[in-house]
């Protein structure tokens, strides 16, 4: 989501809103002390390990990315993992449910979804469940994984674990680190001192680790082991046909709408004018369950025929993210359309924080 002004300053906003914001902190943190002394870290009985994907900030922070490169990383050595998510959007009266690349989006959830598609080559079992430790067990009596990606769920204290990760936007670091109302942070920042691991993703650590070296404070608050996460734009791919791919190196100089329904839809639009093209953007609302309406003003873009073969064709064309693409794909091929494209994009990730997560999640009680 777009942050308001106020969460990246202190101003007259954030003071008058501070009341509210010291009762979330208090709040999130009795949750978080409740949890350590009735269970802490470890396995639910009968249940897999679990490896929790969050952040402590409103909005998105790249942990689809940073999940789908985990996965990639885990196959490598030979690991099956299982991934659960609660499934936000999803409207489906049925819970817990498995996912695939061709669930509903709609009664699933977007990402969800779309790391069904992005992982069907690899068979990755995914269930969805607003109470995550119901999809967690799901996967336990049904699969035979090594262990259980949580995608998101970190203040979800139901739900076991015996390793967190914290990913940050490098670009919008933690605000002006107060609470909900007065803040983006949903906990007190105190909270990665207890974490396995901080990722930054983006090309901004040196600034996240000055903020975190003093503390409001005047304590340091790095967590145990910090890294990097960068997404590299790869190429375009046909929302309608996907067997239809363009380099992103033709994207220079070329006018084009850009849609993004995601925690930070400014970050993926200078990623496009960093890519060279003249960007018009069109924000939504993440998790945006986009509808006919939405959609139908950006068919009448342009009226090709022909398949498409090269991006000087598709000036005016509509470029999105993956995760929109995955609930724009039906609303296309209604509308027929050959000009809707979405950047597929790849993480680097630290090895020594992958290496960090095998380590703990092999030691994890079976």
């Amino acid at each position: 989501m777009s942050w308001p002004d106020f969460w990246t300053q202190t101003n007259w906003k954030t003071l008058c809103l501070q009341p509210l914001s010291k009762l979330v902190c208090r709040i999130a943190s009795r949750r978080r002390l409740a949890f350590q002394e009735a269970s802490g870290l470890k396995v639910a009985e009968d249940c897999l390990p679990v490896c929790v994907i969050g952040n402590i900030v409103v909005g998105g922070s790249g942990k689809t990315p940073f999940i789908l490169a985990l996965v990639k990383a885990a196959q490598m050595q030979g690991l099956k993992l299982g991934i659960v998510s609660r499934g936000y959007g999803g409207k489906s009266k049925q819970w817990p449910q498995r996912v695939y690349a061709d669930s509903d989006p709609n009664l699933v959830g977007d990402e969800p979804v779309m790391l069904a598609r992005a992982l069907q080559q690899f068979h990755i079992p995914i269930a969805v469940a607003p109470k995550r430790q119901q999809a967690v067990e799901l996967l336990s009596q049904q699969t035979d994984c090594d262990w259980i990606i949580s995608d998101d769920g970190l203040q979800h204290y139901q739900m076991s674990r015996v390793c967190e990760i914290v990913l940050v936007d490098g670009a919008r670091g933690f605000g002006n680190g107060h609470c909900l109302p007065a803040g983006p942070l949903r906990e007190p920042i105190e909270k990665l001192k207890q974490v396995d691991a901080l990722v930054v993703n983006g090309e901004d650590q040196q600034k996240i680790l000055t903020n975190l070296e003093t503390g409001s404070d005047g304590q340091a608050l790095l967590p145990k082991l910090i890294g990097t996460m960068q997404l590299i734009p790869i190429r375009l791919v046909n929302v309608v046909d996907e067997t239809q791919t363009l380099p992103i190196d033709e994207l220079a100089n070329l006018p084009v709408n850009a849609m993004a329904g995601i925690g930070n839809p400014e970050r993926f639009f200078e990623t496009l004018v960093q890519l060279g093209a003249q960007v018009s953007p069109h924000p939504f609302a993440d998790h945006h369950a986009y509808s006919f309406s939405d959609l139908k003003p950006f068919a009448g873009l342009r009226q090709d025929k022909e398949k498409v073969t090269n991006l000087d064709s598709i000036n005016n064309a509509l470029i999105m993210t993956e995760k929109d693409a995955v609930k724009c794909r039906s609303i296309a091929q209604q509308l027929s359309v050959k000009h809707w494209w979405y950047l597929q994009v790849e993480s680097e990730v630290d090895s020594a924080i992958l290496t960090h997560i095998f380590n703990k999640m092999a030691q994890a009680p079976r």
